[in-house]
């Protein structure tokens, strides 16, 4: 990732990188750098959410980039 990130959004409903609503889903984290919109999911190991998460997300906004990050 290169310059700051931007449009920083924490459980709202998920918007890509032109700032333009294309889920009501919630990520947990989600922000742009560089034009390119990321998302963060945080799930526990005992939880099988996350790869559901990823597509929906993906789904929404094909060119994003999904980080699936595990919390115990």
């Amino acid at each position: 990732m290169g310059g700051p990130a931007k449009d920083i959004r924490v459980n709202q409903q998920q918007i890509d990188a032109s700032g333009m609503r294309v889920g009501v889903n919630r990520p947990d984290l989600q922000f742009t750098v560089d034009g390119k919109r990321y998302y963060v999911e945080y799930d526990t190991t005992s939880s099988p959410r996350a790869p559901g998460h990823e597509q929906r997300i993906l789904a929404n906004d094909p060119g994003a980039t999904v980080i699936l990050r595990t919390v115990d």
